[in-house]
């Protein structure tokens, strides 16, 4: 005869980067999860499981189990240990693709940013065509303008992460980044405009004329994006500056 068994299965609403999917998990699949960190992560203290060898279907007991198993993961996407773990256990538990994982990384994991920014940056490459999506949404956009601000005004020895791939490399890549970013869509070529990028990128060219070939992918995306009216970005552009750096810019032989 067949035995027809009960079971509870929690629910996960996951977001990536603003795509929202739903992952069902049963208590069972997040006591592996909890015992897989704890071997690959010795040094991770993690909130403990809720009690086992209940009732699992029992209205009080999934109630009170939901509170803390929601806190628990909680506690795992906030530890950085957890989130570069190698296996990509909770990684694979939310059911996010590799794009997710580097990009989730790339922003929640300050440490990994020097070391993810080159992949990252392949993510601009067309057949990634369905993931690159990520890069216009608002956290990505802040870190980017933050390691470009620091390109344009910071110190070329403060060892920054964006500094730390040497000869060029990370101000190629943020500038791809951030041209990715702007292809995108509406949404993220405003955010990043009122960010000031069009100054930030030609302060980059202030600096070091070579940067002109990097900064010019990202500002040939406003063009061609914005041409309606980037007649009135332009003008915003000289009313706050703009001006004085246009006429740095025309000094140098590679701009002119």
């Amino acid at each position: 005869s067949l035995m027809m068994q009960r079971f509870t299965a929690y629910i996960i609403e996951v977001s990536d980067f603003g795509q929202v999917q739903e992952v069902a998990h049963r208590y069972g699949d997040f006591e592996t999860l909890h015992k897989t960190l704890q071997t690959e992560c010795p040094g991770v203290t993690l909130p403990t499981m809720p009690p086992k060898g209940v009732d699992g279907t029992d209205a009080a007991v999934v109630a009170s189990r939901k509170m803390e198993l929601e806190k628990l993961l909680t506690a795992m996407l906030a530890n950085p240990d957890v989130l570069m773990e190698k296996s990509l256990a909770l990684w694979k538990f939310l059911n996010l693709s590799n794009p997710a994982v580097i990009c989730g990384r790339f922003v929640a994991v300050p440490r990994s940013r020097h070391t993810t920014l080159k992949t990252l940056a392949k993510l601009t490459d067309p057949k990634y065509k369905e993931d690159v999506y990520r890069l216009g949404q608002a956290p990505i956009c802040e870190v980017l303008m933050e390691a470009l601000k620091e390109l344009r005004g910071g110190d070329p020895e403060s060892g920054h992460w964006c500094r730390q791939g040497g000869g060029g490399s990370g101000r190629s890549a943020i500038c791809t980044l951030l041209a990715g970013a702007l292809s995108t869509n509406e949404a993220a070529r405003n955010r990043l405009i009122e960010m000031d990028i069009i100054s930030q990128l030609l302060g980059l060219v202030e600096r070091d004329e070579s940067g002109l070939d990097d900064a010019r992918s990202a500002l040939n995306v406003i063009v061609a994006r914005e041409s309606e009216r980037f007649g009135a970005l332009l003008t915003n552009f000289l009313q706050h500056g703009g001006l004085s750096q246009l006429a740095v810019l025309a000094q140098r032989p590679k701009c002119q």
